[in-house]
């Protein structure tokens, strides 16, 4: 192999990497996990049932310390993830 040719192969390998992290990082399973760690439910077999998009707004909240999110136009607690009344 000349230089170029491992450039390239480090490159590749490197995109393959960038691309995986960011499969895992954008899936359900990523963000029910979090918001597990940091207390806000405590069943992760519960929380895997919720939608992904549910899920990810879910998560925003609970990363910027947020106490509600919104989804389609409804308010929801961050402890808990239950419809706020």
């Amino acid at each position: 192999m000349n230089k170029s040719t491992k450039i390239v192969s480090v490159f590749g390998v490197l995109a393959l990497l960038g691309g995986a992290f960011y499969l895992y990082t954008n899936t359900k399973t990523f963000y029910a996990t979090k918001i597990a760690k940091e207390g806000k439910s405590s069943n992760l077999d519960v929380l895997l049932t919720f939608d992904k998009k549910f899920l990810k707004q879910w998560y925003k909240a609970v990363k910027n310390k947020e106490n509600t999110f919104t989804l389609d136009g409804k308010v929801y607690n961050t402890q808990g993830g239950k419809l706020k009344q």
